[in-house]
């Protein structure tokens, strides 16, 4: 497999699905906001991984690009919603972990 073969719209329904396990009962707030949040972080694990699959960027600098987006998600989430930090940060944990196993074996790393 190669960065190619992943499917952001793949990537996205099982974030959101994740998502919306670990929110329970605070994902009518988080919903919305966390929706368009995630979309753009499946998009963003695919371009990355393309640019690490041309050696534009290291596996490294790849995972911190990640970490960085994962981390501003999160500080929009908890800005427009009444969710803690410490709530959001579940969310999105939950929401990366679902997929980290695919993405790894179409990276052939751990990108995630």
């Amino acid at each position: 497999m190669a960065f190619t073969d992943i499917d952001t719209d793949a990537l996205f329904s099982a974030m959101f699905g994740a998502a919306r396990r670990e929110a329970g009962d605070a994902w009518s707030e988080l919903r919305g906001i966390c929706k368009i949040e995630l979309k753009a972080i499946a998009r963003q694990i695919k371009e990355v991984g393309k640019s690490v699959s041309v050696q534009d960027v290291t596996p490294e600098a790849g995972r911190a690009i990640l970490r960085l987006s994962r981390a501003n998600s999160g500080m929009v989430l908890a800005a427009m919603t009444p969710q803690t930090i410490a709530t959001i940060d579940r969310v999105m944990g939950s929401a990366l972990a679902e997929v980290r196993e695919p993405v790894r074996a179409a990276m052939g790393f751990d990108l995630l």
